[in-house]
């Protein structure tokens, strides 16, 4: 009697959650042989297609980026619409960036280079090879200067946020791999791992939240998803398998990557203390199985990779929450757990 007591008001609580998640809900396909690599809070997405070209998709069309002749891709977006990313021509690559309509090559960023990140007031991060060093170094390009971060090198940088924070992986003087990195005011803080060698920093957002993956230790090994924030790196856990690992979070710390069930890959999204699987939120029968979640907007949409109809081949979808946060904001996740506590104390008493 108390144990049915306890899992119909956990399911109560669940309820209200995932009815608010799901309302108005979309999942749109995304061009064939495009994929998505970013998206912004207008809900353009950068990426890049199959024939080496770089694209920013908006309202369902493609729009080809300038380039230098040679495969390119556009790997971030910012509010603004300013894409970066990498272009090469006959002589290697470079770091570039694409505003209305036109291509800079970032050069003042020495060596051969690619851009990762783009902040809000046009701050770009990425990693450069500088002569005679086999390392990639982390680099910050603002106000038409580049500046190296690291003058070790052993580091590259993946994202950065509107204070200039920036985050990353870097290397080991033998070569492997080491921990993620938060660069801040000038200063690398070595954020450490979840008990194994090596971690890295995919993004992070306004309040110097960082996300990402880390090993986990132990033979064998695992690759577990964290959150990192005030000097604490927290596992994310898993849905029931052994890995996962994160790749964006947004301004309410709304995280999305991808994790193993135990039996396949799905796209996860995790807020207040809890890993959803994001194939659970779709609109009923959409026809989609989603593997992997790459980018989060501040709107809750997000960007990601899967399965639709049955498909043998991958394609890249555009998951809208409508009108409704995409995971339940602080306000509804507090209001469930108080109904939760009121109900059981009522229990208790009873």
């Amino acid at each position: 009697m108390g144990s049915a007591f306890v899992r119909t008001v956990l399911l109560i609580g669940l309820g209200l959650v995932m009815e608010r998640v799901s309302l108005g809900s979309t999942i749109v396909a995304l061009p064939a042989g495009f994929y998505a690599t970013a998206i912004n809070g207008s809900g353009q997405i950068a990426g890049a297609g199959s024939d080496g070209q770089a694209y920013i998709y908006q309202q369902g069309s493609l729009t080809a980026l300038p380039s230098l002749g040679g495969p390119a891709e556009a790997v971030a977006i910012n509010d603004a619409g300013t894409v970066v990313g990498e272009v090469t021509d006959s002589t290697g690559f470079y770091a570039a960036s694409w505003s209305g309509g036109q291509i800079t090559i970032l050069d003042s960023v020495t060596g051969l280079a690619f851009a990762t990140a783009i902040n809000a007031s046009g701050q770009i991060t990425g990693s450069h090879l500088v002569p005679g060093d086999p390392y990639f170094h982390a680099f910050l390009y603002s106000g038409g200067t580049g500046t190296d971060i690291d003058s070790e090198g052993y580091i590259q940088a993946h994202g950065i946020n509107s204070s200039g924070q920036i985050t990353g992986s870097s290397a080991l003087a033998s070569g492997f791999a080491g921990p993620a990195f938060l660069y801040s005011s000038g200063s690398l803080t070595d954020l450490g791992t979840l008990g194994g060698q090596s971690s890295t920093g995919y993004a992070i957002n306004d309040a110097g939240q960082v996300v990402g993956v880390s090993d986990t230790g132990g033979d064998p090994y695992y690759e577990h998803a964290f959150s990192y924030s005030n000097g604490v790196m927290t596992d994310l856990g898993t849905l029931g398998g052994n890995s996962s690992a994160a790749y964006a979070v947004n301004r309410m710390g709304q995280i999305v990557g991808t994790t193993n069930t135990g039996e396949a890959d799905v796209a996860f999204v995790y807020y207040g203390g809890i890993m959803y699987d994001l194939n659970s939120l779709l609109p009923a029968n959409s026809g989609w199985i989603v593997t992997n979640a790459v980018g989060i907007n501040d709107s809750g949409q997000i960007i990601g990779e899967g399965y639709y109809g049955g498909s043998s081949g991958p394609s890249y979808f555009l998951f809208d929450p409508g009108s409704d946060s995409a995971t339940p904001e602080p306000s509804t996740w507090a209001m469930c757990c108080g109904i939760l506590l009121f109900l059981l104390t009522r229990k208790a008493l009873i």
